[in-house]
């Protein structure tokens, strides 16, 4: 383990309590020992854990590297943190490879803590619940998303794996002592946890909460008047796949302007695909109006960004409750997304759009001339996002952590 501050977790009667923290997150670990995450988990994140708990032990692919450039991560050190490191496997193969030595480090790190809390669904998620079960250690899941889509690629196998995965996680959840979901009610129907199916059994816990981080800087009402002769497009989203529909935001915007709209295109985030969408902005004719903002980290940096757009475009394979369109919602951007996953829960059926190009654009081609339209759903989306803000979520989430103490004290 990697060890951060040398502070010891008790108190006048004894050892505080300790949680295994298993996230799906790549880190970095320097020449001294210092752990880095290139995207969201930095200390100040895991402060939501040590607020319920006396010291935690992070869990998460790693790889070492001699030196980190600091303006491109995020540090994770920092008094009550410890750091587990797992090997820095990329998809199933990769999986598949490590599962044993993943289930052992997870194991040895199990007699130092007294509960587990899971992001799910993952690959690590996935091997470390045999192990939690066997050592009969109190554990909750945080559930993000649907896990019938968690494997990309590879052809006609993903048809296979994926039903496997999800009828995996379906089980895990019953088994939990507790379940977090980001939606209020869609992952709840598909994926019940025992506090659902049976709501008088005290032993079990449930909640819904997002791991959104929205402080009241973040909110801007506004108003948002797009025209044909300037419309200003927004997308955020990692570029590592195509997951996130970058492709159907360029050829969209390339449909739009072949039409006589005066539209551009911008895409926050980077990944390893970025060159391949800088070559089709290139290859549709329209790489002058494609901007390619890069990884932004900075949240006033990304409320900048998005208060300069008019419309937030996110056709997306997958979600739960994406974090991105509540953060354009709360800038009083309209959005326009896939019905996917949580996606219903933030917008109306107006604003949700098929995952292809041409929809699209002709979604937008209507709130362009209906100006009415842009209003009322710029106001109704900064309304929504409230919902979100920091003080209500932080709340639900200490309550769920709090019931899973209160099962380790009574185990």
């Amino acid at each position: 383990f990697a060890e951060y501050g040398g502070e010891v977790f008790g108190d006048e009667e004894g050892e505080k309590m300790k949680a295994l923290i298993i996230l799906e997150n790549h880190f970095l670990q320097d020449s001294t020992g210092k752990v880095w995450c290139e995207r969201v988990v930095d200390y100040n994140y895991l402060k939501r854990y040590l607020e319920v708990f006396g010291g935690i032990i992070v869990c998460g692919r790693c790889r070492n590297i001699r030196e980190v450039d600091k303006s491109k991560v995020l540090k994770i050190s920092g008094d009550g943190v410890e750091f587990l490191p797992l090997p820095d496997f990329k998809g199933s193969g990769g999986f598949l490879k490590n599962y044993h030595r993943i289930q052992e480090s997870i194991n040895e790190a199990l007699d130092q803590v007294d509960c587990v809390i899971m992001r799910a669904p993952t690959h690590l998620a996935m091997a470390a619940y045999p192990v939690i079960v066997k050592r009969n250690i109190p554990f909750a899941l945080e559930f993000m998303m649907a896990a019938n889509r968690m494997i990309e690629g590879m052809g006609l196998l993903k048809y296979i794996i994926n039903p496997v995965i999800n009828y995996q996680f379906k089980r895990i959840c019953r088994k939990a002592d507790g379940v977090s979901y980001v939606t209020a009610r869609i992952l709840q129907e598909k994926y019940p946890c025992r506090a659902i199916l049976d709501p008088g059994n005290k032993n079990f816990f449930t909640a819904n909460y997002s791991s959104i981080d929205l402080s009241n800087s973040f909110y801007c009402e506004r108003s948002v008047a797009p025209t044909k002769n300037n419309c200003r497009l927004i997308h955020v989203g990692y570029m590592d796949s195509g997951r996130k529909g970058q492709d159907i935001a360029i050829l969209a915007t390339k449909e739009l302007r072949q039409i006589g709209y005066n539209v551009d295109l911008s895409l926050v985030g980077d990944g390893d695909k970025r060159k391949d969408f800088e070559e089709l902005a290139k290859v549709q004719g329209i790489e002058k109006y494609v901007h390619f903002c890069g990884g932004v980290k900075n949240k006033k940096e990304l409320a900048d960004i998005l208060r300069q757009a008019d419309i937030f475009v996110f056709p997306t394979i997958s979600e739960g409750l994406p974090r991105v369109v509540i953060e354009a919602m709360a800038n009083s951007l309209v959005c326009l997304a896939t019905p996917v996953d949580g996606i219903p829960e933030l917008l109306s059926e107006d604003f949700l759009v098929e995952r292809e190009p041409r929809a699209y654009a002709r979604k937008i081609e209507y709130l362009l001339v209906h100006p009415e339209v842009v209003a009322n759903g710029s106001k109704d989306n900064y309304e929504k996002s409230l919902e979100y803000r920091k003080e209500l979520i932080d709340r639900r989430r200490q309550m769920f952590y709090n019931e899973l103490k209160k099962k380790c004290n009574n185990k």
